[in-house]
Parts: structure tokens; C-alpha cells; sequence
């Protein structure tokens, strides 16, 4: 059953990122009310599944990604009935473990391609951006569990004020409108910043240069398989 779901998504990073492109929309304009945070929620255990199913993990990673997403629906039916504020921070703690899976799966899939392609490039854009938005929900979960507002001068803290930080930070904008207030911030936001550039320039950028041609260790393991086939032949 599971091959059968895995066989027509493979591959299809190019849907995979406008699914994220969706999640980003839904987070930012929708997550402020309750029905918004849900459906906001609902979208990324789909982008969960939809990742493990494109990325061809294995059977067990789908199979953890179905129980995430169980734990998900159960604390969203828990805010639905009871409407309790503290949920919240408890919903974007699951998100958060809902998207760190999703580039792991990616990786893993695209460091086996052979080829640099289309696909493979499209691969590393949608793990570049999923960093993003898992960084959007982990600030989210450090704030609701904090004392103190996590922003400087007493920003809201509303998800489109995290996704705006989280990228900002990501791709090293930094604008300063948003500063986190505690250390704990402060040192989540630099592991961000560092992360995203040595991915940009160890991953995307090689990866880019690299469009259409073999990979490098495909072309050394092929050699040294030559190499070893000419000596074992007879003079």
C-alpha cells in the first residue's frame, strides 16, 4: 500500500514547494484566530506526509510520520474543545517536529541522486524553506512557554511576526524591527542565521553548479571501479 501512495508523488519536488509556499501563506495570514491555527496546523501534517511520500523514505518513516500527525489531530481537537491558550504552544512544539522531519526526509533523498537535476535542485529549495518555517514554530513554542514577551519592546507575537523573523534571520537580512529578548532566542536566532548561509553555500550553490552533470563521487567510484577492473585482467 505504501509503494502504491509513494509511486505517483516521486520525485515531485516542484509540488512539494508550492505546498510550503501555501503553508507559509496559511501560518502568516490565517493562524491568528483558532479556525486559522488548525487549519494552519492541518496543512503541515499534510506537507509532512506529502515530503516522506515525494522524498522515498522508507516505510518507517512514514509510518512515524502518520503517528506525528495522530498527536497533532488529538492537542488540535483538545484547542478546538477546550479553547485553552496554553495549547498553543503545545501545537507549535508538534509543528515544529512535524517540519523537522520533512528536510531530513528531503536530504537523504537527493544526496542519493546520481545526476544533478531539475528535481534535486528544486529538492534543496524546499529543504531550504522548510528550515524556515521550523524555525517560525520553534520561536513560536520558546515564546509561548517563556515569562517574558520573546520579542524586544513588546512585539506581538503572532505567527506572521515569526515567519517574518525567522526568514529575516535565515537569509541574514536582519532588518532589526524584531529582536529576540532572551538569550535562549537570541542563540536559537544565530544557529538559524549560521545554518541557512552554510547551506545556501555548501549545498545550493554546489548543487547549482553541478546542474546536469554527475556528481563527484559517482565520477570517483566509477573510476576506482575501472581501475580495479583493469588489474584484475589477465596481461
Amino acid at each position: 500500500m505504501y509503494a502504491r501512495l509513494r509511486r505517483p508523488l516521486a520525485e515531485r519536488y516542484g509540488f512539494l514547494l508550492l505546498i510550503i509556499v501555501a503553508d507559509y501563506i496559511m501560518l502568516s495570514a490565517l493562524s491568528g484566530s483558532v479556525v486559522g491555527s488548525v487549519l494552519g496546523q492541518l496543512l503541515l501534517g499534510y506537507t509532512l506526509l506529502i515530503a516522506v511520500l515525494i522524498s522515498h523514505a522508507r516505510r518507517i518513516w512514514f509510518l512515524l510520520a502518520v503517528a506525528l500527525v495522530i498527536v497533532q489531530l488529538c492537542v488540535l481537537a483538545g484547542l478546538l474543545l477546550t479553547h485553552n491558550p496554553h495549547l498553543a504552544g503545545v501545537i507549535s512544539a508538534v509543528g515544529a517536529c512535524l517540519l523537522l522531519m520533512t528536510p531530513i526526509a528531503i536530504l537523504r533523498d537527493i544526496i542519493t541522486h546520481k545526476i544533478v537535476t531539475i528535481s534535486t535542485v528544486l529538492g534543496a529549495a524546499c529543504t531550504y524553506l522548510l528550515l524556515g518555517v521550523c524555525f517560525a514554530l520553534i520561536f513560536a513554542t520558546v515564546g509561548a512557554f517563556s515569562p517574558t514577551s520573546f520579542f524586544l519592546d513588546g512585539q506581538a507575537e503572532t505567527p506572521s511576526n515569526y515567519l517574518f523573523f525567522s526568514f529575516t534571520t535565515l537569509t541574514t537580512v536582519g532588518y532589526g524591527n524584531l529582536i529576540p529578548a532572551s538569550n535562549l532566542g537570541q542563540s536559537l536566532a544565530v544557529i538559524e542565521a549560521l545554518g541557512g548561509q552554510i547551506f545556501l553555500v555548501v549545498v545550493v550553490a554546489r548543487l547549482v553548479s553541478l546542474w546536469g552533470q554527475e556528481i563527484p563521487r559517482y565520477r570517483r567510484r566509477e573510476r576506482a571501479d575501472g581501475d580495479a577492473g583493469d588489474q584484475e585482467r589477465p596481461a
